[in-house]
């Protein structure tokens, strides 16, 4: 937001109501993202929780914070495709075609603001893998956990 791309136009790129929108179009794909992987998620009876490793390998908790990105739970437990993930992914990327300026308002830009929300899963996922070590670090250094 402090940086737009330059190919943006000025109301896009210049002041406050620039800021306004680089702002909204976050909170949009963001509402996006989580409601179509909420509504997917109930349709195909998938559970999108994550469930952290039992392995105490730092690669092995990795693997499995990115492997649930794109393989979860069934209702009843069985792995299977994370189609609520992708689903909700796509519909972030792609919500902005509507409003974003001509350049950045295309299928190519879709995908990659999808894999950004894909990517934004695996985040997720590994904070709450890690988020013991990140707290006890936290009251480590006493910050306000």
């Amino acid at each position: 937001m402090a940086n737009p791309p330059k190919a943006y136009p000025p109301e896009w790129r210049q002041g406050f109501p620039a800021f306004a929108r680089n702002y909204g179009d976050f909170m949009v794909s963001w509402a996006s993202l989580q409601g179509g992987k909420f509504v997917a998620a109930s349709i195909l009876h998938e559970d999108p929780r994550y469930f952290i490793s039992t392995n105490k390998n730092f690669f092995a908790r990795v693997a499995n914070a990115v492997r649930y990105a794109v393989i979860d739970r069934s209702d009843s437990g069985h792995p299977r495709l994370a189609v609520a993930n992708l689903s909700g992914a796509l519909a972030g990327g792609f919500v902005g075609n509507a409003y974003l300026p001509d350049p950045y308002a295309n299928a190519s830009r879709g995908f990659r603001r999808s894999a950004i929300g894909l990517t934004g899963f695996v985040t997720s996922n590994l904070a709450d893998e890690f988020h013991p070590e990140i707290h006890k670090l936290a009251r480590k250094f006493h910050l306000p956990f």
